[in-house]
């Protein structure tokens, strides 16, 4: 083997092995959520809100919660805890063109020890956020995940008109979520 022909080899080597370190370096759900219980769905504007403009509402990650959160079941616990640990349920974030706009939160854990994972059904990703902090993680939803976290949802919300009429399947070019009043908006027809 020629020089530059080793040097090539050596420096291609390299490169693939940053790129498995950099790849094993990202958290995933299972890691970030430890043993923490699922506790409670949140419902959540899909869009960003800047937290100086309502003083007066929580936020995760500069997404307003909308209402109050809406305790889980036992056995929903149970099963979205064996989803959040098992490592094939996420997948590294795929690139996406649609606009990130989660409409929950799945919060595990209490106060100051909570995790919540932001889920977006019209993209089909979730970002996960410590208490108080920011992302933490993005990643993707397998197919059965989304089944999964939107049986779940629909299941605790049962009222909510726009997480009932939610796609079971992601759509290819999804209109982004309907937008929910806020605590102080009127509801409009």
């Amino acid at each position: 083997m020629n020089g530059s022909c080793r040097r090539w080899c050596l420096t291609f080597a390299a490169s693939a092995c940053l790129v498995a370190v950099a790849l094993a370096a990202e958290p995933n759900v299972a890691s970030l959520i430890g043993d923490r219980s699922p506790t409670a769905i949140l419902r959540t504007q899909p869009t960003a809100t800047p937290p100086n403009l309502r003083f007066d509402s929580p936020h995760i990650d500069g997404y307003e919660v909308i209402g109050d959160p809406v305790a889980i079941p036992a056995k929903t616990a149970a099963t979205l805890r064996a989803l959040f640990s098992d490592p094939g349920a996420f997948v590294p974030a795929e690139k996406n063109y649609c606009a990130f706009r989660p409409g929950v939160a799945i919060r595990s854990g209490t106060e100051a020890d909570a995790i919540d994972i932001l889920v977006c059904f019209a993209c089909d990703e979730a970002i996960v956020v410590p208490s108080g902090g920011t992302k933490a993680a993005q990643v993707s939803l397998t197919v059965s995940t989304r089944t999964a976290l939107l049986t779940a949802a629909r299941e605790l919300l049962p009222s909510d008109e726009a997480i009932q009429n939610l796609p079971d399947t992601r759509r290819e070019n999804p209109p982004p979520p309907p937008s929910v009043p806020g605590p102080t908006e009127p509801a409009t027809e």
